[in-house]
């Protein structure tokens, strides 16, 4: 309050205090012969003494009233209420087994138990309250102002930790054991819980200026009751005079002077009264919200200085000025205010939380949150209203980052796949009514998983940012792109005309996309250029779908097929696309999964097929090939190219072709596998001259049934067949699996090695008889991945798995290793091969 401010004040309670109350008493006259004014009678000076109580007693009314806010005052009466109806509101976010509230104690800062949901729980609670203190958990806690979830001493328990904090101080912790998974607590319910803390805070800091309130009126009261002494002990006085006047006149000195202590006693009770009235104004001007007073025409009569300190504008420029037309708002919401003020008025109504904005001097703009309470004259009639007025903003713009989270992206601030989900099927309505099309777009980056993997996550994060910016670039206001969740993006088009104006958009697009991308780096390192593409599918409405999901699922289609096709393009969804090596696939996670999974069991059988140092080749039930590896090719002189899709006629003469071709039905009818000398002409032959080979062939039948010939060759020419068989044994695969440059070793499901390869013992420093006694988990150090059990079950299960790992060596060296591992048939049972690549120690794969 200024000075000008104070005075007013001062003025006016002078003026509700008659003047002859606030003067002193004369003193008696001194001397003798002089003329001096009669003293005042004891009737006239208890008169005085009333009529001084009356007014401070009104003058300490005015000075509570400014103090008054806007809380019941029976819920202020119990701190259990306020505890109670918060622990209500947190189990409506948040299932708890039980929850206790921390308060701070004020007289030592100390931390104590001022309310516990379960008595049961109470023991456990105080046994984790120290530790939590301790490991500075309560001031983490604190400092996040937001919820924090961890465990208990022990481990058996999760626990939710809030502060109830206001922006003055710290209230208290509130302390909650959780009786659901953190995983299935939504991200809003805990945003939420913490707006119930913050509230139950402001609640508790009413509180306990509410409790400090009462003792300072319960002081008040002692300084009146003291003061009714005061004046019983006068009348008894003034009895006593009153009887003994004429006896004892010779003691009126000593009367006055008894009369003259008691005066001063008075004073000193005026000064006490004085310090309690500056106490309450100290604490209405110190306040954290803005107290104001203003009259039965909805003026300001005062405003406190925290406007000043919030705003940077004087109270004295807002007083005289009316409620509304203070707010920093348009004409017809200011209209609205006065009506609605209007009405509280003639009913003589409270009001609360009325929400207005205010204008600083520096431009911001603040949200308050205004409470008032009437008060009425002598006659009944309405003379003002009282009450404060809380700054909201920081709530109010917490509120709305909270929901500007909860329906975007938090990486690339892009709509997520609820908003995106809402705002197609607005676009679809719209289209309905207007007879348009909708065009929705699934994108998705190729190669992307690369980049994450061999630069890292905070790199990826970052191209995924920029490719976000370039996107955004991409679209009209009324278009939409949002992030699905990891590298795919979609758009709703709204309004296109036709497919060769989408099929433009997604050219522009997918041009946009493949520009070079330049992502600047931390420090003194330079940039990193890169350089993605990305595959579209397109769904259109009406045609492809009529509802969002049906949408969105044939769009996804539509980008698998794309990526099948050969990625970096774009294709519109048809009937065909849900059909993916003829099962219906509708989830595109699962298509995913499916593609990564062929994708990983692909090159794992290309490397097993292309380490064997023997020409292998497989025939479908056509006899048209489908597979050669690179010894192959290289023996018959051909790129894979020529190879794959030919019949035997193609590649060779009619001699030889029949030569490779004899024996392919007796294997496909019998299920036989065969092994037979030929002499065969090929180029890798001296001239073209024949060459005797032993041809070995084994039937496979796949998942749907379909039947296959499986061969390899062993080139003997000028050696004997028969010394080749003896060294082939009953089975020609374990001369091609030992052979093998690769490491390999074959497994039961049960974990025992059944077969290894030299490869894997020159490089592990094991003899073949000390390998086979050994057990996968020997092999590897503790807290490493190998194939036990349980990781057999899944090649079992999924038909291939691939992992990088530690192995030691016989003489305790570690190397590390890349293990790529298939489900097999060997001698006629269910096994796993495995396949070790040896890793250089920068953990680059070794191309030996």
């Amino acid at each position: 309050m200024t000075r000008k401010t104070g005075e007013r004040r001062e003025s006016v309670l002078r003026e509700e205090i008659p003047e002859q109350h606030l003067s002193e008493t004369s003193p008696p006259p001194k001397g003798r012969g002089k003329k001096t004014a009669p003293p005042l009678s004891p009737e006239e000076r208890l008169a005085i003494y009333a009529e001084e109580r009356r007014a401070a007693l009104e003058a300490l009314g005015v000075a509570a009233s400014l103090a008054r806010f806007d809380t019941g005052t029976s819920r202020l009466e119990d701190l259990r209420a306020i505890l109670k109806e918060t622990e209500n509101r947190a189990n409506m976010l948040v299932r708890f087994k039980a929850l206790t509230f921390y308060l701070v104690d004020e007289s030592d800062s100390s931390f104590y138990q001022a309310y516990c949901s379960n008595l049961l729980w109470e023991r456990f609670f105080e046994e984790e309250l120290q530790p939590l203190i301790d490991d500075r958990t309560f001031a983490w806690a604190i400092s996040r102002e937001r919820c924090v979830i961890v465990s208990s001493k022990k481990r058996t328990e999760r626990m939710l930790l809030h502060v109830l904090a206001t922006p003055s101080r710290t209230r208290g912790m509130f302390v909650a054991v959780l009786d659901q998974d953190k995983k299935t607590i939504r991200d809003h319910s805990l945003s939420l819980l913490s707006v119930v803390m913050f509230t139950a805070a402001a609640a508790l800091e009413s509180f306990f200026l509410y409790k400090n309130v009462r003792e300072l009126n319960a002081k008040l009261v002692s300084h009146i009751q003291h003061l009714e002494t005061t004046e019983k002990e006068l009348a008894r006085y003034r009895n006593r005079l009153e009887e003994e006047v004429g006896e004892r006149t010779v003691e009126l000195q000593k009367t006055n002077r008894r009369l003259r202590e008691e005066i001063r006693q008075h004073q000193e009770t005026e000064r006490s009264l004085a310090e309690s009235r500056e106490r309450f104004r100290a604490l209405v001007e110190n306040s954290s919200d803005v107290v104001w007073e203003m009259d039965g025409e909805g003026r300001f009569t005062y405003v406190s200085p925290k406007l000043e300190e919030l705003l940077g504008i004087s109270p004295e420029k807002v007083l005289g000025m009316r409620f509304y037309d203070t707010f920093d708002c348009g004409e017809e919401e200011r209209e609205r205010f006065r009506i609605g003020l209007e009405e509280i008025k003639k009913r003589g109504d409270p009001f609360t939380r009325v929400e207005c904005a205010w204008r600083a001097a520096d431009g911001r703009r603040f949200f308050f949150e205004a409470s008032g309470q009437p008060f009425f004259d002598e006659g009944g009639t309405l003379a003002g209203y009282r009450g404060v007025s809380r700054d909201v903003t920081e709530a109010k713009s917490t509120l709305e980052q909270m929901a500007f989270q909860a329906t975007h992206d938090p990486l690339t601030s892009l709509p997520n796949r609820a908003l995106f989900a809402d705002r197609l099927d607005m676009a679809l309505a719209l289209a309905r009514r207007k007879d348009e099309l909708v065009a929705v777009f699934f994108l998705d980056l190729d190669g992307f998983k690369t980049v994450n993997d061999s630069l890292g996550h905070d790199v990826g994060d970052r191209l995924l940012v920029s490719v976000a910016n370039r996107l955004r670039e991409q679209i009209r206001d009324m278009d939409t792109v949002s992030r699905m969740g990891g590298d795919e993006f979609t758009f709703i088009f709204p309004g296109v005309h036709d497919r060769a104006e989408t099929a433009r958009i997604a050219e522009r697009i997918l041009a946009a996309v493949a520009e070079e991308i330049r992502l600047e780096s931390e420090e003194s390192a330079p940039p990193l250029d890169i350089s993605v593409t990305a595959s579209i599918g397109i769904a259109v409405f009406p045609w492809d779908g009529e509802d969002v999901q049906t949408l969105m699922k044939r769009a996804d289609a539509a980008l698998y097929r794309a990526k099948v096709l050969g990625r970096n393009a774009y294709r519109f969804w048809n009937a065909q696309d849900t059909e993916v090596f003829g099962e219906i696939v509708d989830d595109a996670m699962m298509r995913k999964r499916l593609e990564e999974h062929l994708q990983e069991t692909r090159e794992f059988l290309d490397a097993v097929i292309n380490a064997v140092g023997h020409p292998i080749f497989m025939k479908n039930e056509e006899r048209r090939y489908v597979l050669a590896n690179d010894t192959y090719c290289r023996w018959i002189g051909r790129p894979r190219e020529e190879i794959l899709g030919k019949l035997p006629e193609d590649l060779f003469s009619a001699e030889d072709a029949a030569a490779f071709s004899r024996t392919d039905l007796r294997v496909l009818e019998t299920g036989e596998s065969i092994t037979a000398e030929e002499k065969i002409a090929v180029k890798t032959g001296a001239n073209g001259k024949p060459r005797t080979v032993l041809i070995s062939k084994s039937p496979y039948t796949d998942a749907k049934g379909r039947r296959y010939v499986v061969g390899s060759i062993l080139d003997i020419t000028g050696r004997k067949a028969a010394e080749y068989l003896l060294s082939l044994g009953e089975h020609n695969f374990r001369a091609i699996f030992d052979q093998a440059a690769n490491p390999m070793v074959i497994l039961d499901p049960e974990g025992h090695f059944l077969a290894v390869n030299s490869a894997t013992l020159r490089n592990l420093g094991y003899t073949r008889e000390e390998f086979l006694r050994l057990t996968p988990r020997d092999l590897v150090p503790e807290g490493h991945h190998c194939l036990s059990p349980e990781n057999l079950a899944v090649v079992c299960t999924k038909g291939s798995l691939t992992y990088e790992t530690v192995q030691r060596r016989r003489d305790g060296t570690l190397v590390p290793v890349e293990t790529h591992a298939a489900r097999i048939v060997f001698d006629g049972r269910p096994a796993v091969l495995a396949l070790n690549r040896f890793l250089k120690e920068d953990g680059d794969r070794n191309e030996t």
